[in-house]
């Protein structure tokens, strides 16, 4: 009898718990025939609007469109308005399901004009507590899937620390193979290795305002540390004896406080220093100015062509380096064809002036000479005279 009155009392328990627990938590579904202009209503199990106090899980399925299609939202109240997230979408299709909020009320709609039958299958838990969030559902609620892509946006999140500072913080190594693309910050505690099988390789972060990339072209080489200031110019930073520094630009052209290079490769709005400038190539170098053909022109060519044109020939005028400004290598091969023109001029001159030194030595030998024969015609005629008398 004992036995008897213990079965039973241990069968009404079960009987209890499982009456509980199926009246706190709901399964059901809905068929509903929407489009993108008629949107229905999701109710309850006896067609009654979604309870507030309570939290749903709604997953939906577009039927008869040949196409993928499925969704999962989460919906729940905060003082008494309704909130919905779509936590997984499947489909990117127009007759894809959607869940919307219309005047506080859950609605099933698509995209499409056509009339489709959208079932919604839903589960409801009886939490009859009016701020009761999504977070019931654990991480249903934080991680969001859409199509392939699996994102996060609540917070922060922690990878071998339960107390992010960062969008993501890693205490710990990251390996990356493939790119690495930041926008906004990324805290590493630990080292930061990268491999790629692609040509070119790059670790690039930016905060809104400034770039900076460690850059290579290809799998051999030097990185370049390269650090890019939005409308404040392009620069190079690191010690030469830990990298290699360059920029390299494989299409287009550089400009430095301008967005107009004149067609050139570099263009500069402003001034430069440098320790050193070298022109790689130049051909044409004016050395042919010593060539036994060379016309070299005549000082009185010279004199007539700046008397008429008012500075030298080949030599762009004050007005023309003033508008059209001029070309360096160019400029400085011209000045040095002038200067090896003026070189034959001092080496004809001294010629000359040897030549006329000469000249003037002979003369003078010859004007000693005759003073001495007139000296002596001198004395003599005095001696004549002096005999005569």
């Amino acid at each position: 009898m004992k036995t008897t009155m213990k079965i039973a009392v241990i069968a009404m328990m079960v009987y209890c718990t499982n009456a509980i627990s199926q009246s706190n938590f709901k399964r059901y579904s809905k068929n509903l025939i929407v489009n993108n202009s008629s949107s229905k209503e999701l109710t309850d199990e006896t067609d009654n609007s979604l309870n507030i106090n309570n939290v749903y899980r709604i997953r939906l399925v577009t039927r008869g469109t040949g196409t993928d299609t499925g969704a999962e939202y989460l919906a729940w109240s905060s003082n008494s308005i309704w909130n919905i997230r779509a936590v997984n979408l499947k489909g990117n299709n127009s007759n894809h399901p959607i869940l919307t909020i219309n005047d506080n009320i859950i609605k099933v709609k698509t995209n499409h004009p056509n009339n489709y039958s959208v079932r919604a299958f839903i589960e409801e838990l009886v939490s009859e507590e009016g701020d009761a969030v999504a977070n019931i559902f654990g991480s249903s609620y934080q991680w969001q899937r859409k199509i392939n892509d699996l994102f996060y946006t609540d917070g922060n999140i922690g990878i071998g620390t339960i107390s992010p500072n960062a969008k993501l913080d890693v205490v710990g190594n990251i390996k990356v193979t493939g790119a690495l693309n930041t926008i906004g910050n990324i805290k590493v505690t630990g080292g930061l290795n990268t491999s790629s099988s692609i040509s070119s390789k790059q670790i690039k972060i930016n905060d809104g305002n400034t770039d900076l990339m460690l850059y290579r072209d290809g799998d051999v080489g030097d990185w370049s540390l390269l650090r890019t200031n939005k409308g404040n110019g392009i620069g190079l930073i690191g010690k030469p004896d830990q990298v290699a520094l360059s920029v390299s630009r494989l299409t287009g052209n550089v400009g430095i406080r301008t967005n107009d290079t004149k067609g050139f490769e570099l263009g500069v709005n402003g001034k430069i220093a440098a320790n050193e400038v070298k022109v790689a190539i130049y051909p044409n170098w004016p050395d042919f100015v010593f060539e036994n053909d060379y016309n070299l022109p005549t000082l009185i060519e010279v004199e007539n062509h700046i008397k008429e044109k008012g500075h030298l020939k080949d030599i762009p005028s004050a007005e023309e380096v003033e508008k059209y400004g001029f070309y360096l290598g160019k400029m400085d091969a011209k000045l040095l064809q002038k200067i090896e023109e003026l070189t034959l001029y001092t080496i004809e001159q001294e010629k000359k002036m040897k030549s006329q030194k000469k000249k003037f030595d002979k003369q003078q030998n010859e004007i000693e000479e005759l003073r001495k024969q007139n000296s002596e015609i001198k004395n003599l005629l005095e001696k004549l005279l002096k005999d005569k008398n």
